[in-house]
């Protein structure tokens, strides 16, 4: 038996198994999982296509039903009763199909899983559904510059030599239908046929039953697939030869970015020494003389990343380097990339240190992995057995297991001028492109290198003198050597226990918690600084926290990133109550990286150079102008909360304030908001009740800070009657349009906000079936409980596509509920039941990691509610509701001509549907043209009163000493 190599901490049983048909298989018994999961990873994918699309409609197809269960939604109505999901992916040599499900229905769901993979219809009558399917997500893709930037690469890498690299994978209505539909039903049968055998297959399954249960299960269920020879194996492909080019391209949002690819020898089979790691961690380095620093001194770059990992392919790998460049970096590019090339010639031999460090940090991040959810850990682990041998399929991603310096230095030898594909982004080459991608629609130039460009990168002694600040990075001084467990004081022997208040005063509340579940020695710290100076105070306020956050993230980068590399985390946010700030990782150096984040707050503004000012400005324009080029979806739920919330402010009004912002402003910001706030802070993880209050003081002592006058509440309209808001795509390149459905309820108690769970859990999978899947209405289809301020209840469904205008989706969607409404009634006794128990053990789910646990208190705090027991507490209501409860609370608010039915429907009209925008609308809707006089109009709901919290400060818990 293969013995598998798994973390010190994971307490899980794991075997691998080949079964009858040679299906390899790995087999996960977690006895305290309340989700059971599977995962059929096939070594096949865009590279095999035989037609644009092809593997990537196959895909598709095998959910749409097979021979044992014949119904297309078979399959996803079991498991969306059952607590459960599945979904898949295709991806260049790979397609991976995986789900999860409450574990008592693990059997039922292997059943009908293993029936994709011997037995799928792939019926003719399924194909024009899917290629639909397959071309709507194109189409929601299509602006993405992501995307394009990826199929541009793969086009021009691959052209030269015919390579299936270059195919176009995604696929689309023109790519898939030209040939007919019967001819393309005989492709994907004979696709599959070739390509869906035991033999390129990987199985995982992960539940609580023993080993041999789920044994038995992979051999009843998954033995049925025809094992398949090497005549089914996928064909080998050739490496990549490129001649070295620049694109230039214009992309579709401002941003401006720099991409270099270069093709290297395969990677795969080098788990062991993973030499492309050591270049895309040295690369990539933030620290004091990395690339990045010296690039961001010069004015040249916001960001950079390097990476080796996700176009890594069974027979050669493409490096990248991305850079997001200023103007100032575009103006000179040549010079980025010419340093660049300066920072690669420190890398000819890579010191013993740097692995060092490397294995320590694999080694430690390995030994005390968190737990992942089990469809995460199914779906990973079956693709990993495609790339490790069993023994190593879960540490293989992780751990060095030798050092090989001349392996380093043949794959830094590959990152050669000659071998280099450039491709710059920017706007500014609008008007001077001459070719356009046939998928994507991309605008781009081809542009040859300067011969004498290319012979002075070339010269590593001719560039290093112009950038002499480069240098390998220091010693990291923040690593973890400590990883011993602190002794729990008796008021937290219970696992589940919540968080108590140590402190509460007018200046901070200090939460804290040890861990109870876990045995990790890392701590999780998060803190509010409570004021209404972060966003409350109007548009300026939000863009001046915006830009504290930024310049923060950066003034403290200069150890934040050597500390991610130890396995400590540190980030900010500014939020409508204040800003937040989030220490994560191991509890040995944690106090360590607090104080010197609080040091840098402390004299943040002293070093703002109008360079860096203005650098900063400029990133922030940049992600608010990216919002006028985001999905319909977003700005539908953007338009929505600015309808619903009086504190919300507009993207184009807080343009308005970056525009006139000044150093000096931001300076008395930073002053202004760390002079006045109120603490609220969680300490939850590996330290003891000293050490929280230690870490308090750290913050408070720093900080003379005194309470604010008053705290910032974030108010909600309560909507009159049906209400209507149309606006046009921000986008006018986009053709997809979207309805946004908003049915308000208001403030809930445990009972409603329990009947309002379990009605979206019977309306989730059949909204998606029917607005998705049979009628097409668009390739994204989504419902979700929205919570509007901190309490204020609604239901929510939103659908995004290009075939249809927002006036026909918001129809369908009320027809849905009229349909939905007649099938919650036809439920059985048992059906019911059934569906009572997935959502209450889909609330009482435990939690799998730490940081799990800590969001969830995190939420209960800065909601300022403090029910840490709020989702037990729902499931307890849940178990008791009817079917008659369900149906009385869906009258009340979703049945149109309800007097008690609060409707907002946003909708969102792309390119194609711009006719649609003035269609009338129904006399009964009173329409929106300003949401925010809108807002000022209504009555809002009441401020919920504050919860008490003197249950739980220490005085009413036993003496923690």
């Amino acid at each position: 038996m293969t013995k598998i190599e798994i973390s010190q901490s994971d307490k899980r049983i794991y075997e691998h198994v080949t079964l009858s048909n040679g299906l390899s298989c790995l087999l996960i018994s977690d006895s305290e999982t309340d989700k059971a999961a599977a995962s059929v990873a096939v070594a096949v994918g865009q590279m095999q296509d035989e037609l644009p699309g092809l593997a990537h409609l196959t895909e598709h197809m095998l959910f749409m039903g097979s021979e044992r269960y014949p119904d297309e939604n078979a399959h996803e109505s079991y498991l969306a009763a059952n607590g459960g999901h599945s979904n898949a992916y295709t991806d260049l040599e790979l397609t991976c199909y995986y789900l999860d499900v409450q574990s008592s229905a693990l059997d039922g769901a292997l059943d009908r899983f293993s029936s994709f993979f011997y037995c799928p219809l792939l019926k003719e009558s399924s194909i024009d559904k899917e290629i639909n399917a397959v071309d709507s997500e194109h189409r929601n893709n299509t602006l993405a510059d992501h995307w394009r930037i990826h199929q541009l690469a793969r086009t021009v890498l691959g052209e030269s030599s015919n390579h299936p690299y270059a195919m176009f994978g995604s696929g689309n209505r023109e790519s898939l239908a030209a040939h007919g539909i019967l001819k393309l039903r005989e492709s994907v049968k004979a696709f599959y046929d070739q390509y869906y055998k035991a033999i390129n297959m990987t199985l995982c399954i992960v539940g609580k039953q023993p080993i041999d249960e789920l044994k038995a299960m992979a051999e009843k269920y998954f033995t049925s697939i025809p094992s398949g020879d090497a005549s089914h194996k996928p064909r080998h492909v050739a490496a990549i030869q490129p001649n070295p080019l620049r694109l230039n391209m214009v992309p579709t949002s401002d941003s401006i970015n720099l991409q270099l690819q270069w093709c290297m020898r395969e990677t795969l089979s080098l788990y062991k020494t993973k030499p492309s790691r050591y270049l895309s961690h040295l690369i990539g380095h933030e620290g004091p003389g990395s690339l990045l620093a010296a690039l961001r001194a010069k004015g040249w770059a916001q960001e950079l990343g390097a990476d080796d990992m996700s176009r890594c392919f069974r027979e050669f790998t493409v490096f990248a380097i991305d850079i997001e460049l200023t103007e100032q970096g575009l103006e000179n590019v040549q010079g980025v990339v010419a340093m660049v090339y300066a920072y690669l010639s420190l890398l000819q031999e890579v010191p013993q240190y740097v692995h060092d460090e490397l294995l320590a940090t694999s080694d430690m991040q390995f030994r005390f992995l968190s737990k992942r959810p089990a469809s995460d850990t199914a779906s990973t682990l079956a693709a990993q057995m495609h790339l490790f041998p069993p023994q190593f399929c879960v540490s293989g991603p992780y751990k060095y297991f030798e050092f090989d310096p001349v392996l380093i230095e043949e794959c830094r030898t590959s990152l050669t001028p000659e071998n280099m594909l450039m491709i710059v982004a920017s706007k500014d080459f609008a008007g001077s492109t001459d070719e356009t991608d046939q998928w994507y629609g991309t605008q781009f130039k081809r542009v040859s290198f300067d011969a004498d460009f290319l012979q002075n990168l070339n010269d590593p002694s001719k560039i290093k003198e112009s950038f002499g600040d480069l240098h390998l990075p220091l010693l990291n001084d923040m690593l973890a050597t400590n990883f011993e467990l602190v002794q729990r004081s008796p008021a937290f022997i219970q696992k589940d226990c919540v968080p108590c208040c140590l402190l509460d005063s007018a200046t901070c509340r200090l939460w804290y918690k040890p861990d109870t579940m876990f045995d990790m020695p890392k701590v999780n710290i998060m803190m509010f600084l409570r004021t209404p100076t972060a966003y409350a105070c109007g548009p300026m306020h939000s863009v001046l926290a915006s830009l504290w956050v930024e310049l923060s993230r950066e003034e403290c980068n200069e150890f934040t990133y050597a500390a991610s590399m130890a396995g400590l985390h540190c980030d900010f946010a500014n939020t409508r109550g204040g800003v937040e700030i989030h220490l994560s990782g191991y509890n040995h150096k944690a106090i360590n990286l607090l104080q010197r984040v609080v040091n840098v707050i402390q004299s943040l503004t002293d070093k703002l150079t109008d360079e860096l000012f203005h650098r900063i400005v400029d990133k922030l324009r940049r992600q608010f102008l990216a919002f006028f080029v985001s999905q319909p979806y977003e700005q539908a739920i953007y338009a929505a909360d600015l309808c619903l919330e009086d504190t919300k402010w507009e993207m184009t009004k807080r343009m308005e304030a970056l525009e006139d912002v000044s150093p000096a402003e931001l300076k008395h910001f930073s002053k202004e908001l760390v002079s006045r706030f109120k603490l609220e802070l969680l300490v939850h993880g590996n330290v003891s009740c000293e050490e929280a209050t230690a870490l308090s003081d750290i913050v408070l002592s720093e900080f003379t800070t005194k309470a604010p006058f008053h705290l910032p509440t974030n108010r909600v309209t309560e909507l009159p009657t049906d209400c209507l808001y149309r606006l046009r795509n921000l986008n006018e390149d986009d053709e997809n349009s979207c309805a946004l459905a908003i049915f308000q309820m208001g403030p809930m108690d445990y009972r409603s906000n329990g009947t309002l769970s379990l009605l979206h859990h019977l309306l989730r999978e059949p909204a998606f079936n029917q607005l998705r899947t049979e009628e097409q209405l668009g390739y994204i289809v989504h419902s979700s409980i929205k919570t509007s301020g901190d309490r204020v209840k609604s239901l929510m469904i939103l659908v995004q596509g290009g075939s249809f205008d927002p006036v026909h989706m918001d129809g369908r969607i009320e027809h849905f509920l009229v349909t939905v409404r007649q099938q919650i009634v036809a439920l059985s006794a048992e059906e019911f039941q059934t569906n009572v128990k997935s959502v209450c053990e889909g609330l009482r789910e435990k939690n799998k990691s730490l940081g799990e646990e800590s969001s969830k208190h995190w939420s209960a705090i800065t909601s300022q509610r403090y029910d840490f027991r709020r989702l037990a507490l729902i499931a307890d209501e849940v178990e008791a509701l009817s079917k008659l409860d369900v149906l009385r609370l869906f009258d009340r608010y979703l049945v149109a001509g309800s007097p008690n039915r609060r409707k907002l429907s946003v909708q969102v009209f792309g390119r194609e549907h711009t006719d649609a925008f003035k269609l009338p609308p129904a006399s009964t809707v009173e329409c929106i043209n300003d949401p925010r006089t809108f807002v000022g109009c209504q009555p809002l709901f009441p401020v919920q009163p504050l919860a008490e919290i003197k249950e739980f400060t220490i005085s009413e818990k036993i003496d923690i000493e």
